[in-house]
């Protein structure tokens, strides 16, 4: 099953606009949706992104943005970090001298999933090419190793988890100041700063599915200020913002592989959305949090090899309709 859907083929530059390119992971294609459909601006500009976090796949490369890609381009959304450094310095080499940079964070939370680690068991497979359960919990790792040949039940396998978890939860305060400090590092070299944002929310609201796939209230919050950076005196930002609201209003952000919280860490930060009786999206499967953690101990298979036939042709007949419009 791929992760990553590979890239349509892009529109040729339009030079009656200028174009915003955005730079970033795979955050960036929620803002970069949005964005292409808030009407006050789509008829003035064009929204482009390349995704670096895929540059480096045999279907995500550089070819896939030709020589007229960067022609119009006279904004550049960069999401700055320290990965893919060779990806970045190529980008650099391509873009305008003239260039408008403005610089925005990759949003992550790790205190939310303290218990995130190694896991033997992870290596691509033809059905799972990130392996069956990208984000791993070690304590289910390990269980899974200890109890292996034991013929034990699901709840069997569920009370040794919770019991082996609450004895290896770290100190979750501790993990929090960690975050808060990778985000003060991250805003003090971008234009938009979220980690007061993250830190005052994340009780509240759900900002993550998992401690790196965004909902929909980070990409509002990114996208509107943005906005404000980008655009304060060519567009009405109180429109702009409406605007915003109302494509956001059903989204849910990036929910296709959801890492369910850990009920104690749930519970010690207060967190007023938990539910412990909550489906967690797991590509076609909706898991709760007992059932996410007996099929990652079990390593169990939940892709079918049809699926890919499927995943195949919606992705060629999406190809084919895009490229029948240009």
């Amino acid at each position: 099953m791929v992760s990553v859907t590979p890239p349509l083929p892009q529109p040729p530059a339009d030079r009656t606009r200028p174009a915003v390119l955005i730079f970033a992971n795979c955050q960036g294609e929620d803002i970069r949706n949005v964005m292409a459909s808030v009407e006050p601006l789509r008829e003035a500009y064009e929204f482009k992104l390349i995704a670096y976090h895929v540059l480096n796949q045999p279907w995500g490369g550089w070819e896939n943005y030709g020589p007229g890609f960067m022609s119009n381009v006279e904004t550049l959304w960069y999401q700055e970090g320290p990965d893919f450094p060779q990806e970045r310095a190529r980008l650099h080499e391509a873009l305008p001298a003239d260039i408008r940079t403005i610089r925005f964070p990759s949003p992550s939370m790790l205190s939310l999933w303290p218990l995130a680690g190694g896991d033997q068991r992870r290596e691509p497979e033809e059905l799972y090419p990130d392996g069956r359960y990208p984000r791993v919990d070690y304590v289910a790792a390990q269980l899974a190793a200890d109890l292996a040949g034991q013929d034990l039940s699901d709840d069997s396998i569920f009370d040794r988890y919770m019991e082996m978890s609450a004895q290896r939860l770290p100190n979750l305060d501790r993990r929090l100041a960690i975050d808060i400090a990778r985000w003060q590092q991250r805003d003090a070299i971008v234009d938009i700063p979220v980690g007061e944002y993250l830190h005052d929310s994340f009780r509240e609201v759900p900002l993550f599915h998992t401690w790196t796939h965004l909902t929909a209230e980070p990409v509002r919050f990114l996208a509107k200020r943005l906005c404000e950076t980008t655009f304060a005196d060519t567009a009405d930002l109180e429109q702009l913002a409406s605007a915003i609201d109302a494509l956001l209003a059903f989204h849910t952000g990036q929910d296709f592989e959801q890492t369910p919280v850990h009920p104690l860490v749930a519970q010690h930060f207060g967190l007023a959305w938990y539910r412990p009786d909550a489906l967690y999206r797991f590509h076609s499967h909706e898991w709760t949090f007992r059932d996410y953690i007996v099929h990652l101990i079990r390593h169990a298979p939940y892709c079918r090899e049809s699926d890919i036939g499927v995943a195949e042709t919606a992705l060629a007949t999406q190809a084919g309709e895009l490229g029948d419009e240009l």
